[in-house]
């Protein structure tokens, strides 16, 4: 997080007073810049730091053993900050996943553990990125189990749960300690089911948000 607010107050405080003689223009220049970086950088230092993060991180736990480099931390916190902060279109998920797994892992191959708890790790490694950096723990739990573990098993699901768990709380308190806010901060409004019937119209709207997801997928890997 402070990498990325450090980011962008580099490039459109800092950068943006030194290139106040052609304001508002360095707005196109800013995200150019942050991407030739960032290519320097995955080129040189670390290719698997490309792209989202997360299909490099289900190829570590299918093909690989859930083996993934320790530089992949340093090297996509880096990367991602520049690219967000020099307001390229990417956001937190795929750079957390990415990062927790490669924590989980070299903690795995660092106590010499087997394919499968090194497997384990990766994916709880992931968890504790999306539950802390969203404050998310179930949703992070679903998600390691589902794209990256891709089982459900006792023996994977309560390490899964656990450092979902703690991250979480770790991040909370911390973050209430420095006084940042949290990820989805917006104030919701109170609800309450006024009856049962209105179960219907969420199937609808569920089946109406799918077709609209696929419909925005579809639109932007075209465009």
């Amino acid at each position: 997080r402070y990498l990325v607010f450090g980011s962008t107050d580099l490039f459109y405080k800092t950068g943006a007073g030194l290139l106040s003689a052609i304001s508002p223009y360095y707005v196109l220049l800013f995200p150019a810049l942050g991407g030739l970086i960032v290519g320097l950088i995955t080129r040189y230092l670390g290719k698997e730091a490309k792209g989202h993060g997360v299909p490099s991180v289900m190829r570590a736990a299918t093909f690989m053993g859930g083996k993934m480099r320790a530089r992949t931390v340093v090297v996509k916190a880096v990367a991602s900050a520049v690219t967000i902060g020099s307001g390229g279109s990417a956001g937190r998920e795929g750079p957390i996943v990415q990062m927790g797994a490669a924590t989980g892992s070299t903690i795995a191959q660092a106590l010499r553990l087997n394919p499968y708890q090194t497997k384990v790790l990766l994916a709880c490694g992931a968890a504790g990125g999306i539950a802390a950096t969203f404050n998310t723990p179930v949703a992070a739990v679903l998600f390691a189990l589902e794209l990256i573990i891709r089982e459900l098993k006792t023996r994977s699901f309560i390490p899964i749960v656990a450092s979902s768990v703690f991250a979480t709380l770790m991040s909370r308190t911390i973050l209430s300690l420095l006084g940042v806010k949290e990820a989805f901060f917006m104030t919701l409004p109170e609800y309450s089911l006024v009856t049962p019937w209105e179960i219907l119209l969420y199937l609808v709207l569920g089946l109406f948000a799918g077709v609209v997801a696929i419909v925005f997928v579809k639109v932007i890997y075209n465009v």
